[in-house]
C-alpha cells in the first residue's frame, strides 16, 4: 500500500504539518535538471491546484477521444450529401489506438457503396473502394498497425488516384475513374455489416470533401484537427460526449451542435438496444424507450430551447400516456397511440416529460413541422468519450 502521512502501513510515526499537491509518475522522470518549483500565484497553468513553472511544466490537456469495447459499438452519421464521396477528391483522416490485432473498421461508407478504412486481417492498414470486390479496389499496407499506441491513418482521392497512409508514410496507392453507385450512413468503429468491431480508441475522424490534404509523404499532425477549407465531419475530440462534433451535416439552424440525448433521462435505466441517441438520430423511425413500465421520462434543455412554431414530440404508448411541458400540469394524449403531440407553440423549452403505465418510447422531437433535433453525432452501444488522446501522452510536452 502506499502511506502518506507515516512512515508504513504499521509503523506509529506520524508526520505532523501540511502536504499538497503530491504527485506520482510513472515510467517518466520529470524533473532532470535543476527547477523552479511550483508557484502557489501560478502563470502557468491557472487551474491546476498550485500551478507550474519552469522547464518542467505540465501541457494543458488538448482533446479527447471515443473509446469502442470491440461489441456492437459505433457512430454514425445519417446518409447526407455532405459525407456522399461517391466522386471527386477527398480525404478521410484520423487517429487510432487498437487493442487488438485483427481485421476492425475504423470508419466507413460500405455494404458495396464507397469506402471502408480498417485493419486488416494481418493487421495492417486497408483501405477499400467499392462498389468492386475488397481484392482487386483495395489497399493494402505492408506494415503493421502498432497495438497499444496511437497512429494517424489517411486515405485520400485526387483525380483517379487513391492513396492510403500510415503515420504520413505512403502505404500504396491505386487507380481508378470508377465512382461509386449509391450511398449509406456513415459510420465510425463498425461496418456496415454489424461485425468487425474495433476495440480501442479513435480520436480527431476528419471528413474533407473536394479536397486530397496528402497527396505525398506527410509530418502527422501533432495537435488536434482543425476546420479547414471542405471539412465536412470533424468529431471524436471530446472528453465529455461520444455524440459531439466540431463539424458535422447534422449541424444547422436549431441543431447548433448540442447533443440533445445528453439531457434525456429516465426513472429507470434505458433498454441497452434503445438508447436515448435513438431519439435524435435524425429519423422518426426508431426510439429510445425504458426499461421498466411506468417510467417517467424527461427530456431538459439548457439552457432553454426557444421555438418559433409548434414544439411536438412522437411517443408511442399502448396505455395511456401523461405527458407535461415545463414542470406543468400533466396532460392526457390518450391510449394505444403513436403519434405526434403538440405541447406548445411559439414557445421555450426547459424541458419535458411523459410517462404511462407501459414502456413509452420517444421517437423524435420536432418543430416547426420539419426539423429534428439531432445529435451531431449518433452514439450506438458503449462507445464513450476519454480524455485520453494521440497529443498529451508525455508530461512534459
Amino acid at each position: 500500500k502506499l502511506a502518506i502521512g507515516r512512515l508504513g502501513e504499521n509503523d506509529g510515526n506520524y508526520f505532523t504539518g501540511y502536504l499538497q499537491d503530491v504527485r506520482i509518475y510513472k515510467g517518466v522522470a520529470k524533473y532532470t535538471s535543476n527547477f523552479i518549483p511550483a508557484s502557489t500565484n501560478p502563470d502557468i497553468l491557472p487551474d491546476t491546484p498550485s500551478g507550474v513553472s519552469g522547464s518542467s511544466k505540465l501541457a494543458k490537456f488538448t482533446g479527447g477521444a471515443v473509446s469502442f469495447d470491440g461489441t456492437n459499438d459505433k457512430l454514425s452519421i445519417a446518409s447526407s450529401d455532405d459525407l456522399d464521396l461517391r466522386s471527386g477528391d477527398f480525404t478521410v483522416e484520423g487517429f487510432v489506438y487498437p487493442l487488438r490485432s485483427q481485421e476492425q473498421s475504423f470508419v466507413n461508407v460500405w455494404n458495396n457503396t464507397q469506402f471502408q478504412v480498417q485493419m486488416s486481417s494481418t493487421g495492417t492498414l486497408q483501405a477499400s473502394w467499392a462498389p468492386y470486390s475488397t481484392g482487386v479496389y483495395a489497399i493494402t499496407g505492408s506494415t503493421p498497425i502498432r497495438v497499444n499506441a496511437w497512429s494517424h491513418f489517411a486515405y485520400t482521392r485526387s483525380g483517379s488516384t487513391f492513396e492510403l497512409f500510415l503515420d504520413g508514410i505512403s502505404q500504396g496507392t491505386l487507380t481508378s475513374s470508377n465512382n461509386a453507385s449509391s450511398t449509406t450512413d456513415f459510420l465510425i468503429g463498425e461496418n456496415s455489416d454489424g461485425n468487425r468491431d474495433l476495440q480501442g480508441y479513435l480520436s480527431n475522424v476528419r471528413v474533407i470533401k473536394g479536397t486530397a490534404l496528402y497527396t505525398s509523404n506527410f509530418t502527422p499532425p501533432t495537435r488536434t484537427l482543425t476546420n479547414v477549407t471542405n471539412t465536412k465531419l470533424l468529431c471524436c475530440q471530446s472528453n465529455t460526449s461520444a455524440g459531439s462534433a466540431a463539424v458535422s451535416p447534422n449541424i444547422s439552424g436549431i441543431n447548433d451542435g448540442t447533443v440533445w440525448s445528453a439531457n434525456f433521462t429516465s426513472s429507470s435505466n434505458f433498454n441497452s438496444s434503445y438508447p436515448p441517441s435513438k431519439a435524435f438520430d435524425g429519423s422518426d423511425s426508431t426510439y429510445a424507450e425504458p426499461v421498466d413500465a411506468g417510467s417517467t421520462m424527461t427530456v431538459t434543455f439548457d439552457p432553454p430551447l426557444v421555438v418559433s412554431g409548434d414544439f411536438e414530440v412522437k411517443i408511442g404508448s399502448s396505455g395511456e400516456l401523461f405527458t407535461t411541458i415545463n414542470g406543468g400540469s400533466s396532460t392526457s394524449q390518450g391510449s394505444g397511440l403513436t403519434q405526434y403531440h403538440t405541447l406548445g407553440s411559439n414557445i421555450t423549452v426547459s424541458n419535458f416529460t411523459y410517462t404511462s403505465s407501459t414502456r413509452p418510447v420517444l421517437y423524435a422531437v420536432r418543430v416547426n413541422g420539419s426539423t429534428f433535433l439531432t445529435d451531431p453525432v449518433t452514439k450506438n452501444g458503449n462507445a464513450a468519450a476519454t480524455n485520453f488522446n494521440p497529443f498529451t501522452t508525455d508530461i512534459n510536452a
